[in-house]
């Protein structure tokens, strides 16, 4: 009997083998368990890692506000100067416009965009002496204009216009508007009684344009045209009796009157003499 429990006894260890086994396969399970961990510490990283995505998403923001500042940053406007260039021996000029009609008058459109994305333009008025300058047709122009006046001063009178710190100019001889200009009257042209008035020649025609101010030192124009003027005067006409008018004939009332009164007297001389004669026969 005893012999026969030995063999189950044998059994039994197979079991105990067979359960170690199954310990051991549970064992090499673990490394499974481990690779799995390792996942999640991989996943780990990945969350990590996103993370660290997050400030650099902030700093992409911060560029895009620091552009938006910059496209919304508004520009200094440009300035726009008057300058006055004066030559020798002529007299002093100067721009009587308001400013913003000036501009309106003298600068394209793209030239004001430019002002006011913040270019600087200059507006120059130059007043040259033009006897040398004003051709032979343009002073029979001028002499065909003048009228009643006589010619007293040649100018050359120029718009120029500078953009931005370029020293390149432009000549502008006609404006979109015309602009009031004020002339100082010379000193050799003054004189008590005179009257004075601008001739304008442009493109071979002449303009005559008349005083628009009341002032003895001055004689103020509008004008959208620059090239050749010439300040032109006329003398107040002194009348040396009550009738010395101008006749349409271009003779003087004044001087018919005095023949109408020596021809009176004339003929009151000879009805005296003929009265004192027939008073003498008649005594007789």
């Amino acid at each position: 009997t005893s012999k026969e429990e030995d063999p189950s006894k044998g059994e039994d260890t197979s079991k105990e083998e067979d359960t170690s086994k199954e310990e051991d396969t549970s064992k090499e399970e673990d490394p499974s368990k481990g690779e799995d961990t390792s996942k999640e510490e991989d996943t780990s990283k990945e969350e990590d890692t996103s993370k660290e995505e997050d400030p650099s998403k902030g700093e992409d923001t911060s560029k895009e506000e620091d552009t938006s500042k910059e496209e919304g940053t508004t520009w200094k406007q440009g300035n726009v100067d008057i300058e006055y260039i004066k030559g020798e021996n002529v007299p002093e000029a100067k721009i009587s416009t308001d400013l913003k009609e000036l501009i309106k008058a003298v600068l394209s459109e793209a030239e004001a965009d430019l002002v006011e994305a913040g270019v600087d333009i200059r507006i120059m008025l130059s007043v040259e002496n033009g006897e040398a300058k004003v051709s032979e047709s343009d002073k029979n122009a001028v002499i065909s204009a003048l009228g009643d006046y006589k010619n007293g001063k040649y100018l050359d009178i120029s718009l120029i216009k500078r953009i931005g710190g370029d020293d390149r100019t432009e000549k502008v001889y006609e404006t979109k508007e015309a602009i009031t200009i004020s002339i100082n009257i010379p000193e050799e042209l003054k004189k008590a009684g005179r009257s004075f008035a601008v001739i304008r020649i442009h493109n071979g025609q002449a303009s005559l344009l008349e005083d628009l101010d009341n002032s003895d030192d001055t004689v103020t124009i509008k004008t959208d045209r620059f090239s050749t003027y010439a300040i032109c005067y006329k003398d107040a006409e002194i009348s040396t009796t009550a009738y010395d008018k101008q006749t349409e004939g271009g003779g003087k009332t004044g001087d018919a009157s005095l023949v109408m009164l020596f021809a009176l007297m004339l003929a009151g001389g000879a009805v005296t003499l003929i009265a004192g004669r027939r008073q003498r026969r008649e005594n007789m």
